[in-house]
Order: structure tokens, then sequence, then C-alpha cells
């Protein structure tokens, strides 16, 4: 079975499969669908992500990988998130949709706060080890900073800092 072929196709509002999976809270189908960086990457018509739809919709059970040791505070850096976890690397979590709105936003717009811990407690901890490499003079510094600062203005924009 095609499953590029099936996550390619898009309803009139954007959603792919495994938008819909997402929205279903469907973690088997996600998995089976998510074959490449494009439908890892998917955004519907209002600039969603997948995460973003799981958060909307309280799929507390896709987040809780982010609370496990080789997650928990990693960034994304040295490929820690591949395949279906690709969609919690940083760079993921910082993408915005169309109203400007971060994941963060949306966990607490739609009243996801065991969610919204999941992903705050992620996110401090991304910016005390980034800090830590960075006053080590770890390098890549300029790469820790980005990802520290990443991090940080997503709390920040969120109110949590």
């Amino acid at each position: 079975f095609d499953f590029r072929a099936l996550q390619s196709q898009v309803d009139v509002k954007g959603r792919t499969a495994g938008l819909f999976a997402a929205q279903n809270g469907d973690k088997k189908c996600f998995d089976l669908v998510a074959t490449d960086i494009d439908a890892l990457t998917a955004r519907d018509n209002e600039g969603r992500t997948i995460a973003m739809i799981a958060a909307i919709h309280g799929h507390t059970d896709w987040f809780e990988p982010l609370t496990q040791d080789g997650y928990f505070g990693v960034a994304g850096e040295n490929n820690v998130f591949v395949g279906s976890m690709l969609i919690f690397d940083l760079e993921q979590l910082a993408v915005r949709d169309n109203d400007g709105d971060s994941i963060l936003q949306h966990a607490q717009a739609f009243d996801q706060f065991e969610i919204l811990d999941i992903l705050v407690r992620h996110l401090q901890a991304i910016v005390k080890n980034q800090t830590a490499l960075i006053e080590a003079g770890t390098e890549p510094v300029d790469k820790h900073r980005l990802i520290r600062d990443t991090a940080n203005g997503l709390l920040t924009d969120a109110g949590f800092l």
C-alpha cells in the first residue's frame, strides 16, 4: 500500500491523513502515514501543524514521550527526533500558524493543561541545557544560543517567562 499517496491527498481544509490522525488521536495511523518529511511537516489551511492539532484535541499520549529520557529537554540537535517523533523537534514546535499562534498558545486556548505542562517543562529544560552548553563554551556556541533563544521565545510569547 502506498502511504505516501494517501498522505499527499488533502481535503478542502488542507488536512492530510497525518493531520486527520492527529485530530482523532490515532498515533498508530499517524506512524503509518508519516513516511517522509512532507508528511511530518504538514500544515492545514490555517497553518496548524500535526503537533498543534494533537494538542488542540487533547491527545496527551502523543506528548508523553517528551517526558522520557532521551527526549526530555532535547531540542532535536544530533538527529534525536526521527521518524514520527520529528513533529516534536524544536524547529517544529516553534512553527506559528497563520494567526501567529504557537503550540503553547493553542494548548492554553483549548485548556489542554497537561499538554501545556509537558511542553513548558520540556522547553524550560531545553533552555537550561543549552545555557549550560553556552556557559561551558561548547561549540557551536551560536547554534546553542539560537536553540536557547527559540525555546525562550516560545515560553515568553505564551507568558511563561
